[in-house]
């Protein structure tokens, strides 16, 4: 799908200089590499509702806006929306979240996970699963409010112990851990620090959201190989509106003996640093012409560019890549679609003609 994708002004600064940096054919290689292994992927599952509706105008006798509702679907988010954008790249995916004690949608859930990813959940005490609901104006895509159903309290003791019985049982088994941490009240530091312990490759990304703002905290992560996060996270982090992006990563990655972080800032492109002091940062341009929806473009960032790293892509191409994951995932509405491997490598050849 290239209609998302913008090839213009191609010898931009950035741009060109990563290109300069690509090997197409090592790119192509590294990707077939990617069918020999085994992903596990852990965090909250979500499942997004998307309400569209009209406006028909103000109530005659009170001052709220008044909505005819149209048709609303549903899309699996949160841990979910990453499995499946990785099944199409690799044998087998697993992934170990919770599920509500009550309105679990479990079928719902297996019906919209792709056919190579299984599933293992603890049914969380006095919840239910997490339901994200969005309503939006159908004529421009704004969406006006969103209402959330969940409990983002802490998990009780016996939901984390059989949380990390199963942890602890699978994740030896996987050659790479994905981690996506969106603060509904299930990565402790207990269980981040075991997850960073036990994991033979680690990639995260810790959510700043609505819900969890000022809460979440990035010190429960240490000695990984990938952090993906955006510059607002960033700077929330050091409570720092001034200081370079690349001084900021640096500072976050010796902090947190992390090998590698990606920075993404939105129009403005994204860039990635590793650990080695005398490297330059590779930096790109947004590759997106269009955005139909943000929700869903750092999960397939994520995705991709844990994939890239394993098998060990150069930053370049990591970058290069994952950005083009990235801006397919923004011409679609939330996590209607998932990556597919075919439209990528098109895609990947097809911005650098």
């Amino acid at each position: 799908n290239f209609n998302n994708l913008n090839n213009e002004n191609v010898t931009s600064n950035n741009f060109q200089k990563l290109k300069n940096k690509i090997n197409i054919k090592e790119i192509l290689n590294k990707i077939e590499k990617l069918k020999k292994l085994k992903v596990l992927v852990v965090g909250e599952i979500i499942i997004d509702e998307y309400n569209f509706f009209e406006s028909v105008g103000k109530s005659g006798k009170e001052t709220n806006l008044v909505v005819h509702e149209t048709y609303k679907e549903k899309y699996l988010g949160g841990i979910g929306a990453i499995a499946n954008h990785v099944s199409s790249f690799v044998k087998k995916v697993k992934i170990i979240s919770y599920i509500g004690s009550k309105d679990n949608n479990l079928s719902f859930i297996k019906s919209k996970l792709s056919s190579n990813i299984s599933s293992n959940f603890i049914k969380k005490d006095n919840s239910p699963t997490i339901l994200k609901k969005r309503y939006i104006d159908e004529v421009n895509n704004n969406k006006i409010l969103g209402v959330y159903k969940m409990n983002d309290s802490d998990l009780s003791q016996r939901n984390e112990k059989e949380f990390i019985k199963k942890l602890t049982k699978d994740i030896k088994n996987y050659d790479l851990v994905i981690l996506a941490d969106y603060g509904h009240g299930l990565i402790n530091s207990k269980i981040s620090k075991l997850i960073c312990k036990e994991s033979k490759y680690l990639a995260v990304n810790s959510q700043n959201n609505a819900s969890n703002f000022g809460f979440q905290n990035l010190q429960k992560f240490s000695n990984f190989n990938l952090l993906i996060l955006n510059e607002g996270e960033l700077r929330l982090n050091f409570r720092d509106r001034g200081t370079s992006l690349e001084k900021l990563s640096r500072k976050l990655i010796k902090n947190l003996k992390v090998a590698k972080t990606i920075v993404t800032s939105g129009k403005n492109g994204a860039m990635i640093i590793n650990n080695t002091n005398n490297n330059l940062a590779s930096k790109s341009r947004a590759f997106a012409s269009k955005v139909i929806d943000k929700v869903g473009s750092g999960d397939a960032m994520l995705a991709i560019a844990s994939l890239c790293d394993k098998v060990k892509m150069s930053d370049a191409e990591i970058l290069y890549v994952s950005s083009l994951a990235a801006a397919q995932k923004l011409g679609s509405m939330g996590n209607k679609t998932k990556l597919n491997k075919l439209d990528l490598i098109k895609s990947i050849y097809y911005m650098l003609k």
